[in-house]
């Protein structure tokens, strides 16, 4: 089954009508959405995803419990020993989504470091756009 890694910007809080289409388009297609627990397109996305009734969600966090997991879906949790609370730590649970993903789908306002780590992070282990 193929895993999409969907990303975006604490900032965004909301998703417009193009953004909902490809999220729609990966939920017909039946893959697995991979997501993070962050506010922001995270949360956005979780709360979509649970009002279309989405089973097939896994949902990262760094560390015991995600901050989010509005579907009560499966979660995954990354283990690190970098400080708790630090864009380091956090960045550990993306990081293992770049490697477990096919597809990667990154939410971007052009301001976010971390959709752009993100997606840097999928180009380097040439996994698609």
């Amino acid at each position: 089954m193929h895993k999409v890694f969907i990303s975006g910007s604490m900032k965004i809080k909301n998703l417009d009508e193009n953004i909902l289409g490809r999220i729609n388009n990966i939920v017909d297609s039946d893959y697995q959405v991979i997501v993070g627990d962050a506010d922001g397109v995270d949360s956005s996305i979780q709360k979509y995803l649970r009002k279309k009734q989405t089973k097939k969600v896994i949902v990262y966090c760094s560390g015991e419990r995600p901050r989010n997991n509005i579907g009560h879906w499966l979660i995954e949790k990354i283990h690190t020993n970098i400080k708790p609370g630090t864009r380091a730590f956090f960045t550990a649970k993306d990081i293992q989504m770049s490697k477990d993903c096919d597809y990667g789908f990154m939410v971007w306002g052009t301001k976010s470091i971390g959709t752009l780590s993100n997606a840097i992070e999928l180009l380097k282990r040439k996994k698609y756009l």
